[in-house]
């Protein structure tokens, strides 16, 4: 089986009154299932190709590239949603926002796979990134 070794680390010297200092990281044996693909987003709600009901656990990594779909650098925000009604559609009531990435952020999370995730561009066409490592 392949693994995966995700490690985070934050350090500062000025945000609290002592030093901090954290880095974890955990070793995931995946089944070799792997997805690494970019999704132009639009500020329609729309499925992230890939993340459909059932797909199975995975840990899943986000990307907001800093580009959109022609290339030009982008700057909207991307807000990653949970389709709460499993209905893959883009009414007001479909999802619920779990996160919201500015251009060069990221996140790495472990995601169940039961419901599909979607996502919404505050204007343009940003790109993301992202990763299924599908946990064995």
């Amino acid at each position: 089986m392949a693994k995966i070794k995700p490690t985070l680390t934050i350090t500062s010297s000025d945000v609290l009154s002592e030093v901090l200092s954290l880095t974890m990281q955990k070793e995931i044996t995946v089944n070799g299932n792997v997805v690494m693909k970019k999704h132009a987003t639009s500020t329609a709600l729309t499925t992230i190709p890939g993340t459909e009901d059932g797909v199975g656990r995975c840990i899943m990594y986000i990307k907001h590239t800093g580009k959109d779909s022609t290339g030009a650098d982008s700057t909207a925000d991307v807000k990653i949603f949970q389709d709460v009604d499993d209905g893959g559609d883009s009414d007001a009531d479909a999802g619920e926002e779990i996160m919201d990435i500015a251009s060069g952020e990221f996140a790495l999370f472990p995601y169940s796979g039961v419901k599909n995730l979607m996502a919404d561009a505050d204007s343009g066409t940003p790109v993301i990134e992202y990763g299924m490592f599908f946990i064995a």
